[in-house]
């Protein structure tokens, strides 16, 4: 839970020579705010970080049975679940799938909502995402691990991983990316018409109808990143086999 920081300025009428001057002070009030609102916020995540003891104390006081994840805690309750100890992972982290969950149970502690409940099986039925999807998804739309990339949204990405499937599908989209030709350009806007798209192929489709993204879609040197994608294939979890 953060602590929010509150502040009230009063302001009185003062000569307009002293305007410029305060409005430089309540600047520097401002900015004083939000570095006390992030101080405070790193202050309440310490404090659960210090109730850690008092809770593993109450888990063996009642019998409770619980484990020390190495790394991601989402990875080590994936890993409880591929070995059947557990039937499902309660978070509200949507990497949990990444990791290999295959179910996942929202909002359990907040009152004020319905508990949700989201099933792989679903997933891969309903949208056609494996676990591989998901991670390459990320890699556009951001998670713990990156930032993704500015611009795309799911529709794109989602577009993007079909057209370019696989992981040398996605060295092979940035390198189309990288590669503006002003023949390919112009080619492209001559052929965007429904009738020329007849015909072609999901990835010369994708190109013809985001030919502009070669020009508008900055892609970082270390895309596609093999170390996200390891993070999530092969995480450092504790194993009971």
């Amino acid at each position: 839970m953060g602590i929010e920081a509150e502040s009230a300025v009063h302001a009185a009428s003062t000569p307009a020579i002293d305007e410029e001057a305060e409005l430089m002070e309540l600047e520097q009030e401002e900015k004083q705010l939000r570095r006390s609102r992030k101080s405070a916020g790193k202050g309440a995540e310490s404090l659960q970080d210090g109730m850690l003891e008092d809770i593993v104390e109450l888990l063996d006081v009642f019998g409770i049975p619980y484990m020390r994840a190495p790394m991601e805690a989402e990875a080590q309750c994936a890993e409880l679940e591929r070995l059947g100890l557990v039937e499902g992972v309660i978070t509200d982290d949507s990497d949990a799938f990444l990791f290999g969950s295959r179910n996942v149970y929202r909002n359990i502690f907040d009152q004020g909502k319905y508990v949700e409940e989201y099933r792989m099986p679903d997933i891969e039925t309903d949208l056609g995402l494996s676990r591989e999807h998901l991670q390459r998804l990320a890699l556009f739309l951001g998670s713990d691990y990156t930032d993704g990339l500015r611009g795309i949204g799911i529709v794109t990405a989602s577009e993007i991983i079909n057209a370019f499937p696989g992981d040398d599908g996605l060295t092979e989209f940035a390198g189309w990316v990288k590669s503006v030709s002003r023949a390919e350009l112009e080619d492209a806007k001559r052929r965007k018409s429904k009738k020329d798209l007849e015909g072609l192929d999901s990835k010369e489709r994708f190109k013809i109808i985001h030919h502009t993204m070669k020009t508008s879609l900055v892609l970082p040197d270390t895309f596609p990143s093999m170390r996200v994608l390891e993070a999530y294939r092969k995480p450092r979890v504790s194993s009971l086999e």
